[in-house]
């Protein structure tokens, strides 16, 4: 009767770790916490069509803009973190199972990452969760 007790508390045990591990394995390098807030009315990717199938639409996240380019964060319909880059009504996107995601649309390269070492020289923040190439 004493084993099947210290069964059970071992049981109970290991599936309590096992579910703690399972709800870590859930928030990888993708998760930024950007994608925890609430979407707001300049979040909204620019309605072209094509975004549907690729992205989740509702997880998009404006990040910056320039001049004409605007620059947001999204979720792929998988789950994989993307960066798309809006230049006028033409867009160019990159996922990546893990970050940074490095995407151009034919100038510098820019990058969305959680975060970035001080000693990195080749990039310069922009915004939060963004950086371009100098």
């Amino acid at each position: 009767m004493k084993l099947s007790g210290m069964f059970r508390v071992g049981a109970v045990i290991s599936v309590g770790v096992l579910a703690g591990l399972g709800l870590t394995g859930c928030t990888g390098q993708g998760n930024l916490k950007i994608f925890s807030e609430e979407q707001a009315a300049e979040d909204i990717l620019p309605d072209t069509g094509s975004w549907r199938d690729t992205f989740d639409v509702d997880t998009s996240r404006f990040l910056w803009a320039n001049e004409d380019v605007t620059y947001f964060a999204v979720l792929s319909q998988e789950g994989k973190p993307c960066l798309v880059i809006m230049d006028r009504d033409a867009g160019v996107a990159g996922c990546s199972t893990t970050l940074p995601v490095e995407v151009s649309n034919g100038g510098p390269y820019v990058m969305l990452a959680d975060d970035l070492p001080d000693s990195s020289d080749r990039w310069e923040k922009v915004a939060d969760y963004l950086w371009i190439e100098k």
